[in-house]
């Protein structure tokens, strides 16, 4: 039985005199609480759907990335990049440049990895934040995650590094398409 059917035959019953006892009041004003519950959160479920769906980020594509990149520094790394980006079938060229904190050596890296939330290529230009971290002796590994600093655009990229490198750091990263 549903709660307000519950709730009016409760109201109409005291009308009359009918006196349950408080267990059975309680249990019925514990259900039509619960039912209200629902049906605000059902509703706000609902909202938060069509938001979502309606999000600029609900419609945006990811492209993949390729970085070649020369790093050079101690304590304080500066780093000048090449790259393409392919989206939506068509390749676009990238210039990078940045300064890294907490980088000891040499090294050359070939990153490849994915470019999210592009809306069109021209949302990768910016300058991204990016944590990583490489440990290169002849050959090694790169793992990195850039995040624009003014939109959700981020890039997840991975590769092989050769050289003398040792960097595990923060850095500040400018890209542009020339």
């Amino acid at each position: 039985m549903p709660a307000r059917t519950l709730l009016r035959e409760q109201s109409a019953a005291l009308a009359h005199g009918d006196r349950r006892d408080n267990d059975d009041i309680w249990k019925m004003k514990l259900v039509a609480a619960m039912h209200r519950s629902m049906k605000i959160g059902l509703k706000s479920f609902a909202v938060a759907v069509a938001f979502l769906a309606l999000s600029p980020l609900a419609h945006a594509a990811s492209g993949t990335i390729s970085i070649r990149a020369a790093k050079a520094g101690v304590v304080f790394g500066v780093t000048k990049a090449k790259g393409t980006l392919h989206f939506q079938g068509q390749d676009y060229p990238l210039s990078i440049g940045g300064i890294t904190a907490g980088t000891v050596g040499i090294g050359v890296t070939r990153l490849r990895g994915h470019a999210y939330n592009l809306r069109s290529p021209a949302d990768v230009v910016g300058n991204y934040t990016v944590t990583s971290v490489s440990v290169a002796v002849v050959g090694g590994g790169k793992v990195a995650r850039l995040q624009n600093s003014y939109s959700a655009v981020y890039l997840q990229l991975e590769g092989p590094a050769v050289g003398l490198e040792l960097s595990v750091g923060v850095a500040g990263v400018t890209i542009s398409i020339p």
